[in-house]
């Protein structure tokens, strides 16, 4: 944490300001600042670190070894995950990160090396508690101190190494690399840089300039390649990995330069005299036979077209007049039944007459 403190006024309030957190006014400079001022922002900062560090902590150990990790109330029973890990997040909190790892080191020793199992890439095999601990808090804090960081670009990362005095950064140290160095206060080795061609991209990237080979092989099919070097008239014939090659090739060398020769153009056929071959002309004639052809097929499809229409139009006619033809029959049946009921009628108004 001493290196967070060394940080200058101005680079805390924007690291205060980029995790939204409560920043007292001021000026921007380390002399002008007030040291309560200053005070205040370290422990605000430490704060949010340690929080973020026991996220983390909570996040990765599993579910059996959480419940081994606080003493939970009797009347409390936490099912889910999310629910205990709050509950867990409080707890560490409340309890202070060092004081709970020494705490539970000295009544639960097996549980905080299942801990230290867990975070630590190298468990040393001692039996000092306290230097389990002690271990255990280095891993979270340098891992919270990583994330807290993450935010800021490359070049503010270079600064915050400046200010907290690290030595040995050099321009091929990647963002990586520049987080785990303040993380830990040592400049490591740079790590080795995922060439442009050996990239690969989420998405399927258009073919331009900076294209990756990784990305043409991945995204593309060999019919899309050859379609894009015939475009840009380059030798479209040849395996996947040659047209691949000929592409970053002609980036590399620039789109203006000539980097291909143009594609030879097809030769004539040689007759059996040895000359090349000529088209034959078209006589006059033989433009208007091709002229009234064509005309003659327009033709025979617009009356295609105006035969298809009347047949539509003919069935059309037959359904309205089946429709109708249902309709009168509906009506005439009603008719016949309404004349069978009077007839019913009148039967035994007579039968009664006769009674």
């Amino acid at each position: 944490m001493d290196r967070i403190k060394a940080l200058s006024a101005e680079m805390k309030k924007r690291l205060c300001r980029l995790h939204g957190l409560s920043v007292a006014p001021g000026d921007d400079s380390d002399t002008d600042a007030d040291y309560d001022e200053l005070k205040e922002m370290n422990k605000t900062l430490i704060q949010e670190i340690l929080r973020q560090g026991v996220e983390w902590l909570v996040t990765i150990v599993p579910m059996a070894e959480l419940k081994l990790l606080a003493n939970v109330p009797k009347d409390r029973e936490y099912k889910s995950k999310s629910a205990f890990s709050k509950y867990l997040r409080n707890y560490i909190s409340d309890y202070g990160l060092s004081e709970w790892l020494e705490t539970l080191g000295e009544n639960q020793p097996d549980t905080l090396r299942k801990l230290a199992i867990i975070i630590l890439v190298d468990v040393p095999n001692t039996s000092d508690v306290k230097k389990l601990a002690d271990l255990i808090l280095d891993a979270v804090i340098s891992v919270a101190i990583q994330n807290f960081l993450r935010q800021l670009d490359s070049a503010s990362l270079r600064t915050c190494l400046k200010q907290a005095k690290v030595k040995g950064i050099t321009a091929e140290h990647t963002k990586k690399d520049l987080l785990l160095s303040f993380a830990t206060g040592v400049a490591g080795e740079p790590s080795k840089k995922v060439l442009a061609e050996e990239r690969l991209s989420s998405r399927k990237p258009a073919i331009k300039a900076g294209v990756s080979k990784g990305d043409l092989q991945q995204f593309y099919y060999l019919n899309e390649l050859r379609e894009w070097c015939d475009k840009h008239d380059l030798p479209k014939n040849g395996k996947k990995k040659e047209l691949i090659k000929i592409i970053t090739k002609y980036f590399a060398a620039g789109e203006d330069t000539e980097v291909f020769k143009p594609k030879n153009k097809r030769k004539p056929k040689v007759t059996a005299k040895g000359s090349p071959s000529k088209k034959r002309k078209v006589t006059k004639k033989e433009e208007e036979k091709s002229e009234e052809e064509e005309e003659e097929e327009e033709e025979e499809d617009e009356v295609k077209v105006k035969g298809k229409e009347k047949e539509k139009e003919t069935k059309k006619e037959k359904r309205e007049e089946g429709e109708e033809e249902e309709e009168e029959g509906e009506e005439e049946e009603k008719e016949k039944g309404e004349e069978k009921e009077k007839e019913k009628e009148k039967e035994k108004e007579k039968e009664k007459e006769k009674e």
